[in-house]
């Protein structure tokens, strides 16, 4: 009797080994932007954190440090207003549940219950609306943070693949339409600066649908800040950041969750009533969205 078992739990063990290699060896369309209609609605839940911090240097020694973090909450019901000839969103009113912001020993309430938000792409800029009231001066520096219709890193243009690829396949970024990206963020980069890849890394099967993981990273060194004061010289510069992202296997239904985190690092050097000054800057950006059926 314990030989049948262990006959049957070997069998077992070959079928599922077999089963997995079939798996892995399955080539599949990957497609990253998934195509949108006009009054398409979905739930969204975002979280974005930012960290800051700045070190200034004379004669190798700390004479001023500043440090800055806030965290951002964002939970709506989405609708889609407007797509382009490629289903990307141009436009969507957000009905808020709320938005919340955390900044040192402040809670703020930046947009509540109900509220109408509209985000638009014009010019290859986001732009926010509310229909009622004004903005917080908060709101309107953190939604650019949290809200953004434009070109984005996990978009087919920097980081899609033509070809069908297989679980543990990877394939390069597409730096030139990397560069665009960088620049909406205030760094400035020449395409041989950056490297990355995506990664197919796992097909996952619920009890719903199969999910395609795929993770991704890109390096620039060095870059130079878009808003670099002349009265500085920049040193040394570099970027890091990783990227994970969940699709549903059918290339027509929508994202399910994605995150991204981005560090960068810069050193300038100035002069200060003829005092040579050394800035050090370090940054954090980490942004995760999930998007879910919307309310019944």
């Amino acid at each position: 009797m314990r030989e049948l078992r262990l006959v049957l739990s070997l069998l077992g063990a070959a079928a599922l080994c077999a089963d997995l290699n079939r798996v892995a060896a399955q080539e599949l369309e990957i497609r990253l932007n998934r195509p949108a209609k006009a009054d398409q609605v979905y739930r969204v839940v975002i979280h974005v954190s930012e960290q800051h911090k700045n070190t200034t240097k004379a004669e190798e020694k700390v004479i001023d440090e500043a440090a800055d973090e806030r965290r951002i909450d964002f939970i709506a019901n989405a609708r889609i207003v407007a797509v382009d000839d490629k289903g990307k969103p141009t436009q969507i009113e957000y009905t808020m549940e709320k938005m919340n912001l955390e900044h040192g020993e402040d809670h703020l309430e930046l947009l509540v219950k109900d509220q109408l938000l509209t985000a638009k792409l014009e010019g290859g800029r986001t732009t926010f609306a509310l229909r009622e009231g004004d903005f917080f001066p908060e709101a309107r520096e953190c939604l650019p943070l949290v809200l953004d219709l434009g070109e984005d890193f996990l978009d087919d243009a920097v980081f899609g693949t033509e070809q069908n690829r297989a679980v543990n396949s990877s394939w390069p970024v597409k730096a030139p339409a990397a560069t665009r990206v960088l620049e909406r963020i205030n760094i400035l980069a020449k395409p041989e600066w950056i490297k990355g890849s995506l990664k197919f890394a796992a097909l996952k099967h619920t009890g719903t649908a199969d999910t395609l993981e795929l993770t991704g990273d890109l390096t620039v060194t060095p870059f130079k800040p878009g808003d670099l004061s002349p009265d500085y010289t920049l040193t040394a510069a570099s970027m890091k950041a990783s990227f994970a992202l969940s699709l549903p296997k059918d290339p027509a239904k929508m994202r399910l969750e994605e995150s991204a985190t981005r560090t960068a690092s810069a050193t300038l050097k100035g002069q200060v009533k003829d005092q040579e000054i050394v800035v050090e800057m370090t940054s954090k950006y980490v942004r995760s969205v999930k998007y879910q059926d919307p309310p019944k």
